[in-house]
């Protein structure tokens, strides 16, 4: 259920996009947006054709559905039928031609995941945007980063049966509907390690002079994908302080990641994060923050130390210190460097956010020594059966971090995550243990 679930069902004549062919079809959208769909190609119906697009029109508002899924066929009928099951006005029914009226009609049950509503006189740019994150445990989080204006649910077009509860931030960057349709999974993303969870969205509305001028539904097809199986998770927030910065700056971020190069690459990595907060055990979440920290690293061009790839290097420079003139040997040891701790310098300022008045005990090295025993552990197939040399890792620590280890380096790697993908400094960042509903 979404807010924008319909007051009633609507019924339109409209046209479908079955492969590269548009076709017409009559459509009923029912009040938790499920559609129907009757037409009259045997070909579609056949071959169990699935709809890309579904247009139409009713009133002042173009409605547009995408991504449809779960079909179900429902056989064929004359069209006599038909015009009693859809209740048609006579103008509706005028717009179907003689010869379609004499044909048996296909009908089909579908599940689109997009639904946009837009206003077909509105040719602006909305001043505000206001979205319903999913799940609802996230809302209380990203409420506290974006939302501008008043507290109190808005109101919708009688078209929609919902109240509207959405976070609501201003359109400083002028983004057309078109543009935000671009960003939006962009934006979800970003907030991942602002929250604690997976995030998506269930509703985005656009509002010009308080008037609702677009509206999107998403239809959520597997909820049990955004389950946090543990009690609290660690996650990046901003200091109170920033708070108004932040928000005038999100646009430009959100910005700046969609038009930045490495764009994809940033996608995969804030990805990881789901899996961070995701992941059934304790120990796997251990390893996705190392896995993390690498990903960090090679992001940035800096080093995790490898002790190992040290020790070959060193090896092969004293192998064939002998075998080479001064001259080729010295180019080869200037391009074999050993790799340093350069990643250190992000971890330790992470540290400082995380626990800002104590960390005694509590190191860089011994944070990337924990995480890549659990890495090797879990991804590097270990199984765990020599645990001397993590158990002896955990008994150095203090007695008071034990118990939140997880958190604790998962707030590290989202502290270091936030400022590295998306600029944000650490002065203006915080910790945040989240209770995951």
């Amino acid at each position: 259920m979404t807010i924008l679930d319909l007051a009633e069902e609507i019924r339109f004549v409209g046209r479908a996009l079955f492969d590269e062919e548009w076709q017409q079809v009559l459509v009923i959208v029912r009040t938790g947006l499920e559609m129907e769909l009757f037409g009259v190609n045997f070909d579609i119906y056949m071959r169990k054709n699935i709809p890309r697009v579904v247009e139409g029109c009713i009133g002042d508002w173009a409605i547009s559905a995408e991504h449809c899924s779960h079909v179900t066929y429902h056989g064929v009928n004359a069209f006599t039928y038909i015009d009693e099951k859809l209740g048609f006005n006579a103008s509706q029914t005028k717009s179907i031609s003689q010869a379609d009226r004499k044909k048996h009609w296909w009908h089909m049950t579908i599940r689109p995941k997009l639904i946009d509503f837009t206003k077909t006189i509105f040719k602006g740019v909305p001043g505000e945007w206001g979205i319903v994150f999913y799940p609802s445990g996230t809302e209380k989080a990203v409420y506290t980063l974006l939302h501008e204006g008043s507290r109190s649910p808005r109101g919708l077009p009688k078209l929609f049966a919902g109240v509207d509860s959405s976070v609501y931030f201003r359109n400083r960057q002028t983004w057309t509907v078109p543009a935000m349709r671009e960003r939006i999974e962009t934006l979800t993303a970003t907030l991942v390690p602002f929250v604690g969870s997976p995030v998506t969205y269930t509703s985005l509305v656009g509002r010009h002079d308080n008037d609702v001028k677009y509206a999107r539904a998403k239809l959520i097809s597997n909820p049990h994908s955004f389950v946090c199986p543990v009690a609290c998770n660690g996650h990046a927030s901003v200091r109170k302080p920033f708070l108004n910065d932040f928000r005038d700056a999100f646009g430009k971020i959100i910005d700046q990641v969609h038009s930045n190069p490495k764009r994809e690459r940033i996608k995969v990595v804030l990805s990881y994060f789901r899996e961070l907060y995701t992941a059934l055990h304790d120990e796997t979440r251990l390893a996705f923050a190392f896995q993390l920290m690498e990903s960090l690293a090679l992001y940035t061009g800096t080093f995790i130390k490898n002790p190992a790839k040290n020790a070959m290097k060193y090896d092969l420079l004293r192998q064939y210190e002998r075998k080479l003139c001064p001259t080729c040997f010295d180019i080869i040891k200037n391009e074999i460097q050993p790799e340093t701790d350069d990643f250190d310098q992000y971890i330790d300022r992470a540290l400082d956010v995380v626990l800002p008045e104590e960390k005694v005990g509590l190191t860089s090295p011994m944070i990337k020594k924990i995480a890549k025993q659990y890495r090797n552990q879990v991804f590097h197939g270990n199984f765990f059966e020599d645990m001397k040399e993590i158990d002896k890792i955990v008994d150095d620590l203090p007695e008071n971090y034990r118990t939140d280890l997880v958190v604790i380096l998962q707030a590290v790697v989202s502290v270091i995550g936030v400022h590295l993908l998306l600029g944000i400094d650490f002065d203006v960042l915080r910790a945040l243990k989240a209770r995951i509903e």
